[in-house]
């Protein structure tokens, strides 16, 4: 499991409650999203996750649990910003259809929440 994780720390009751994750771990949340981010429900049109620029860093929860927070910002709507995956927090607050927000739990891989507009 360490290379599912990348920078998790060892313990969740650490001190660290943020760590970067790792390639298979960023691999997994996006089979998770799948090709499209289409949301259920949402009144955002679907898009291609390949048209966006995806910013994962992860935290452990309250619960003690390893959590991957995505924003993925769609590139034609955030001038500057390039298609691709970034480790860090984007720095955006609120875009409504131009940001697609999820968090996916790492230690079962399942994605938690996934939601359009800011946070």
């Amino acid at each position: 499991m360490g290379c599912l994780f990348g920078a998790l720390p060892a313990r969740a009751d650490s001190k660290d409650r943020v760590w970067a994750p790792g390639p298979a771990a960023i691999q997994k949340l996006e089979t998770a999203i799948g090709p499209t981010v289409d949301f259920s429900g949402a009144k955002c049109p679907p898009q291609e996750l390949k048209d966006f620029a995806r910013y994962y860093y992860g935290i452990i929860d309250t619960n003690g649990d390893p959590i991957i927070v995505g924003q993925l910002l769609l590139v034609k709507d955030w001038p500057g910003r390039h298609a691709g995956v970034y480790i860090q927090a984007s720095g955006i607050t609120d875009g409504g259809c131009g940001i697609a927000n999820v968090w996916f739990d790492a230690q079962t891989s399942q994605l938690v929440y996934a939601f359009w507009g800011g946070r």
